[in-house]
Formats: structure tokens, C-alpha cells, sequence
């Protein structure tokens, strides 16, 4: 429940800021980008700020520290261990005001201290770990302890005295007054900061208004869908369309307009003379008169064509070229010739049908059982006996179903379609594709189904054998054949003797029996027309699957 309320949640936001003007939706942007790059910029400035001011002061302490340990006061009277008349607190607490720092402490070499802002702490051990490498290496260093007075970062340097180190100087400062300081530093480019906001947000709106006087006041959402509406619109109508300029440059072009003059590219920007003839649009672009249903020769297609002149406001701004093959209505009225044809085969079938289905009802009222039994498994037989043959010759239930629907099929079709008795597909191997097995026979018989649907004598034979090596089919037809110009490509996508629109199923054949590693051949068939005869391989195949899956 709760993850379903932040997904609507979310997608509500996102309508929200979809829906805002352009201006808005920019200005938001714009001022989202500011923020996050003065942000950015700002925490790494922040950053090297506070490392530069610890370092300095670290390093100011330091110097200070030095500085003492070469006066003879501090040294002799570590020597002495001793502030007996308080000159050296006197100095160390003028050193302290001067600096600014918490605290000037001179300590022996026990830790004992000499000096300190609070004379309570005088005589008292300094306080922290952090003394050994001033006491016994000599070293001058910056640390971070927390003392009497809080955490401090403090300077300590060795006091040498007869080149023997006779105590240290620490001079701190302490954190909580470094912080104050850091930030006061940090306050300062704040000004700077909210002026390049302003800047950023001026200039927002200027490039937000520029953008909404040349869109013509359109959002962009309104402009994306207008341009996939007018896209689609284009593309879904079945006419070619070229738009040009009035220099008769290519300014568009549509799909069926490239699929009509077969263009193998869409040629916008070019001039209109590379693939059409330039002067009907350039007559309509001067005359301003269109053109309608011209009939043209262009790349060896007969069109019908109409060209427009696009107007605004009284100018001429270019021409719509439309057109079309002369030819399609001749071929929808074939294709309607072909449905009409259909379904008349399908009307005859179903008074067929009804008349035999009254007849048995017939035989069951006047009680002639026998003789309604005997009609009925007349009807059946055929489908009995294929089925039978089907069962004990092609065991495999998916190329079985394949050839009892084709046999349906063909049924409807009146179309005598026989399995060969010698046929014999008992041993199809588990690792040959079924699919394919099924997109190669299927395609086929489809192919011979319509080479002879409009033949006077309608039979198909298919023939299987099982080699021991290959899979053999072989499917022949009694129609007309094919002519030599067609045999040489009938294998390539869209060639066919039916039309416009088809030779998909040859082509796709032929790609499974590549990939299968088979072959596929034409020759005459005994019955009149075309024999095809596919080979599939099975040692090959399942060699070559054997080690693509070892």
C-alpha cells in the first residue's frame, strides 16, 4: 500500500510539472540547476575555507611558539625551573593579548607549567599526550588536544638551553573560536552567491521568453504531438505524398511514397527533378491553380497524380504532391473478385452441410438409424483415415496437427490433398526445431493450396521419407507452374505470381531451411506443376546443436 501511494504520489508530481507552461517549467529548471551548483560550490568552498584558516592559525600558533623559545627570559628560566619575580608570566600573558591566542604556557620538561592565563594552574602538570615529541625529539609541531581551557589546536616548540632541551612553548587557540572565525570568513562571498542567483534567473526568463514567441505560443508537449499526429496521419495514408518548397526542394515524403517509386532513400532536401518530373509543381506554384488527377509516367510507374499549392495568407509557400498507382483500383476489384469468390465457395459449403445435417435429422424421425449412422460415417471417414495415417506414420504431435489442419483446409478449399502411402516420419529427432519444421511444410502447402485454387483439376501430393541422415519432403501441385523469370527470385521477400503484397511465405521457408542447414529445390511435378523438395539434415544439424550446446 505504502509503495503504491509513492508511485501515484510520483506520478502526480510529474503531471503537475508536465502540465506547467514552458516559461514555468524552465525557470524551474534553471533555478533547480543554480541551486544545486551553488550548493555544490558553496560546500567545497565552505570546505577549502575551513582547512585554510586551521592551517593558518595551526601554523600561526607554531610561529609564535618558535618565536618565544629563542627569548633568554623563557630560556633561563626554564633552566632555573623558576618564575620567582613573574616576568615570564607577565611576558607570556603580552604575547597572549597581542596574538589573540587562548593561552601562552612555558612548561619544563616534566610538564610542569611556569605559565598560564589562570594563575591557579601555575606549578600544575600541562595537560595532554601530545608533549613527548617537543620533550624528547625536539621537534616543533602543530597538535590537537583538549586542555584545561577546551579542545584547542596549539603550537608546541622545544626550548633548547646549552644545546639541551630544558622544557617546551605551547601557544592555542581554541576551537569553538576558530569555528567563529571560520564561519565569519564563510559569511562573506554570500552577496556574491545570491547576486549570480539573480543573474542566472534573469537570464532564465529571457531565454524562456525568447522560446515562447518562435514555438508561436505552443507548449512543447502540444508541439511533440502535433508532429507524431501529423507523422502518423502521413505515413497511414495509403497515397504517396511529396511536399516541396518553392524552389522545389523535397521538404517531405512519405513510406508509401518511397515504397510506390521504390526509393531506397527519402531523399528530403534534394530537388524534386531527381525522382519526379519538377514542372507540374512549379506550373501549380506559379499559377497557384491545382492539378488533379493527372496521369504520369515516373521511374516506370504508371501514377495518377494531384498537386496543391500550399497558401498563407495569400502567398505561395510551396505544393503537396499526392498520388497513387492507376493500377490498384483494378487490383482491389480483384482482390473483391477473389473474396466474392470465397464466399460463395463458403455459402455453397455451408447449404451442403445444412442439406446432409436435414438429412440425418430426416433418417432420425422416421427411425432409420442404420442409414443415418451409415451417412454420418461416410462424412467422417475421410478425416478417420487421415487421422490413422497421420498416427501411425508422423507420431510427432506438432507436425501430425500441421498436416490434419492442412488436410481440413484443403477440404474447404475442394482441393484433393493425399499423403503419398510410402510417406514415413517415424524418427524425428527431439533436438530438430519444430517451429521450423512447421513455418517450411506450412508455407509450402499454402503455396500449392493457391497455385491451384483456380486450377480445373485441384491436387496437392505431399510426400515424406525419413533418409536416416535427412528429413525429405517433397509437396507437388497440378496447377500452371511458374514462369523462368519468377523461379530465379521466388525465394526473395515479395516475390510472387499472386500480387501485390504477398511472396512472404516462400521467403520465410527459406530463411528456416538455412538456418536449419537444409536445402530446398524446384522441379516439374508429376501431377503438372511445381514439385518442391526440402532436405533437412539431422546428423549435420544435431552435430552442430550438439556443440553450440557443449
Amino acid at each position: 500500500m505504502v509503495i503504491l501511494l509513492k508511485k501515484t504520489k510520483q506520478v502526480a508530481m510529474k503531471r503537475i510539472f508536465s502540465e506547467r507552461p514552458v516559461r514555468t517549467q524552465m525557470l524551474m529548471m534553471i533555478f533547480a540547476v543554480l541551486m544545486l551548483q551553488l550548493l555544490i560550490s558553496g560546500l567545497i568552498f565552505a570546505g577549502m575555507v575551513a582547512d585554510f584558516l586551521r592551517f593558518q592559525i595551526g601554523e600561526k600558533a607554531l610561529n609564535i611558539a618558535q618565536t618565544m623559545t629563542t627569548m633568554p627570559l623563557v630560556q633561563t628560566s626554564l633552566e632555573a625551573r623558576s618564575d620567582e619575580d613573574g616576568r615570564l608570566q607577565a611576558l607570556a600573558e603580552e604575547v597572549r593579548h597581542k596574538t589573540g591566542a587562548a593561552y601562552v604556557v612555558v612548561a619544563d620538561n616534566f610538564g610542569i607549567r611556569l605559565t598560564h592565563p589562570n594563575t591557579a594552574n601555575i606549578g600544575k602538570k600541562f595537560q595532554g599526550d601530545d608533549t613527548d615529541r617537543a620533550t624528547i625529539h625536539g621537534e616543533a609541531y602543530v597538535s590537537e588536544a583538549v586542555g584545561t581551557l577546551g579542545p584547542s589546536v596549539r603550537g608546541i616548540a622545544p626550548v633548547y638551553y646549552n644545546e639541551r632541551i630544558v622544557g617546551f612553548v605551547a601557544v592555542g587557540y581554541l576551537k569553538e573560536r576558530i569555528r567563529a572565525t571560520i564561519i565569519e570568513h564563510q559569511k562573506k562571498p554570500l552577496m556574491f552567491v545570491l547576486m549570480m542567483l539573480a543573474t542566472g534567473l534573469g537570464a532564465a526568463v529571457l531565454i524562456a521568453n525568447h522560446q515562447k514567441r518562435i514555438t508561436l505560443g505552443l507548449e512543447p508537449a502540444e508541439i511533440a504531438d502535433l508532429f507524431l499526429e501529423r507523422n502518423a496521419i502521413i505515413d497511414t495514408i495509403r497515397a504517396g505524398i511529396i511536399a516541396v518548397n518553392t524552389e522545389n526542394e523535397i521538404r517531405l515524403i512519405n513510406k508509401n511514397a518511397m515504397r510506390v517509386l521504390t526509393l531506397e532513400k527519402d531523399y528530403i532536401g534534394h530537388h524534386l527533378s531527381e525522382i519526379f518530373p519538377p514542372e507540374y509543381s512549379a506550373e501549380v506554384i506559379r499559377s497557384k491553380e491545382n492539378m488533379e488527377d493527372t496521369s504520369m509516367i515516373v521511374r516506370d510507374v504508371d501514377l495518377l497524380v494531384n498537386v496543391m499549392a500550399v497558401m498563407h495568407m495569400g502567398k505561395v509557400h510551396g505544393a503537396v504532391i499526392t498520388f497513387r498507382r492507376k493500377n490498384e483500383i483494378t487490383l482491389l476489384a480483384q482482390e473483391l473478385n477473389r473474396i466474392r469468390k470465397y464466399s460463395d465457395m463458403l455459402r455453397v459449403q455451408s447449404h451442403e452441410y445444412s442439406n446432409k445435417l436435414h438429412t440425418v435429422a430426416g433418417l432420425i424421425q422416421i427411425e432409420a438409424y442404420q442409414e443415418a449412422l451409415e451417412l454420418i460415417l461416410s462424412e467422417t471417414r475421410i478425416y478417420q483415415e487421415m487421422i490413422s495415417f497421420v498416427n501411425a506414420n508422423v507420431p510427432d504431435p506438432i507436425v501430425s496437427a500441421l498436416i490434419i489442419g492442412k488436410h481440413s483446409r484443403a477440404r474447404e478449399l475442394k482441393i484433393d490433398f493425399t499423403i503419398a502411402e510410402n510417406s514415413r516420419m517415424t524418427d524425428l529427432p527431439d533436438h530438430i526445431d519444430r517451429e521450423k519444421i512447421v513455418t517450411i511444410l506450412g508455407n509450402i502447402l499454402d503455396n500449392a493450396f493457391d497455385a491451384v485454387i483456380d486450377s480445373p483439376v485441384k491436387q496437392v501430393l505431399l510426400t515424406m521419407k525419413d533418409s536416416g541422415k535427412s528429413l525429405l519432403f517433397q509437396v507437388e501441385d497440378s496447377g500452371k507452374g511458374l514462369e523462368p523469370e519468377i523461379i530465379e527470385n521466388i525465394f526473395e521477400k515479395g516475390v510472387s505470381t499472386k500480387g501485390d503484397n504477398r511472396g512472404i511465405g516462400l521467403y520465410l521457408a527459406n530463411n528456416a531451411l538455412m538456418e536449419m542447414r537444409g536445402s530446398i529445390s524446384m522441379a516439374k511435378s508429376r501431377l503438372g506443376g511445381v514439385s518442391f523438395r526440402v532436405s533437412i539434415p539431422k546428423e549435420m544439424f544435431h552435430e552442430e546443436n550438439k556443440n553450440g550446446n557443449s
